[in-house]
């Protein structure tokens, strides 16, 4: 009879033992993520910094290459992306899956992943986990009460972001980015009303600084001229084999500076449906240079977002730099935890 009692005693026990809790794999990365589904525009400040890319052969670039995953099962309608492993020299299940398996459901290419800010109004947030702070917006004036109520959430301008594109949509931004960097900001120093536009009027050694090709001697065609840029040349002077320098002229002033993508504010919309959606400015709006763009902050007044020049950096607002950017993500370190197994495991098995 003991034997008995004992056992169905350990049985009823165990339902009210204390379990080994599991902690589910989790990727915060969307929460960082440009979210484009409201139409309304949206204000991007990018944020300069410089990666590598997939290859390793080019340095020096504005976005982060990350190769994915796009996971989609058609009998549960169910969508995910996550990062591929060999990002971070892992073996990557999903590659195994798609690859040795020929798991129909997985598919894989290249995401650039572009560092910005949105400039809007959020809530800063430390959940009860202790996680990261992360940033959200209210659903409706209901819930912007209740957040300004709680401790737990400080309210900003600004939220730290990155915009994440295929290529096709990359090509778009790259279009808006060709205009705004064809604008002369030398001209600002002469007193000019308009900026002048940038010229190419030569290609010169990365190395060594020698013209290699001149707009005035040279025997290149247009399309030729327009894509030197583009590749790998040899400088005959030092020996420098890479991609070569631009040498540029303003056409109203002499001392040419070729505005940079992180001088302005674009005010970027997603338009379409689908496979036809396109990234644009907003209609009737142009970038807005960041000396002249103002920062709102919670007692309402406004402070230009610009503060100063220190050389080549620009050093934004200190209400900015404070509530905002020293909050932005490492974006590889960001996408890790979706490099693992259980991450995608629990993706593709569930």
């Amino acid at each position: 009879m003991s034997n008995l009692m004992s056992d169905w005693l350990n049985k009823a026990r165990y339902l009210n033992a204390p379990k080994e809790r599991t902690q589910k794999k989790f990727s915060s990365s969307w929460r960082f993520r440009v979210d484009f589904k409201d139409p309304e525009p949206k204000d991007i400040l990018l944020i300069k910094k410089s990666f590598p890319d997939l290859k390793g052969e080019v340095e020096e670039l504005p976005f982060l290459q990350l190769r994915k995953h796009y996971f989609y099962d058609p009998m549960k309608s169910k969508f995910r992306s996550f990062a591929c492993g060999r990002n971070y020299g892992k073996n990557c299940h999903a590659c195994h899956r798609q690859y040795d398996k020929g798991d129909k459901r997985l598919t894989a290419r290249t995401a650039n992943l572009w560092p910005a800010v949105h400039l809007d109004w959020y809530y800063r947030v430390e959940n009860e986990y202790g996680d990261k702070p992360y940033f959200i917006q209210p659903e409706n004036r209901s819930q912007e009460r209740e957040f300004d109520d709680l401790d737990t959430h400080v309210k900003v301008f600004g939220a730290p972001k990155f915009l994440e594109l295929g290529n096709s949509h990359q090509e778009m931004l790259y279009d808006i980015l060709g205009n705004v960097v064809s604008e002369c900001v030398g001209c600002l120093e002469h007193d000019q009303e308009t900026n002048g536009n940038i010229e190419v009027v030569g290609w010169g050694c990365k190395s060594c600084g020698i013209p290699l090709e001149e707009i005035e001697t040279t025997t290149l065609g247009r399309d030729e001229w327009r894509t030197f840029g583009q590749r790998k040349v040899s400088c005959h002077s030092c020996g420098y084999k890479g991609l070569p320098k631009e040498m540029v002229g303003c056409s109203q002033c002499p001392t040419p500076i070729r505005a940079e993508i992180y001088d302005v504010v674009l005010p970027l919309v997603k338009q379409g449906q689908g496979k036809d959606k396109s990234i644009n400015l907003a209609y009737g709006k142009m970038p807005t240079y960041i000396d002249e763009y103002d920062v709102t902050q919670p007692d309402g007044s406004k402070a230009p977002l610009l503060d100063r020049l220190d050389g080549p950096n620009r050093i934004f607002n200190e209400y900015l730099t404070e509530n905002v950017l020293k909050y932005m993500p490492d974006l590889k370190d960001l996408h890790s935890i979706e490099a693992d197994l259980e991450f995608q495991e629990e993706i593709i098995n569930d």
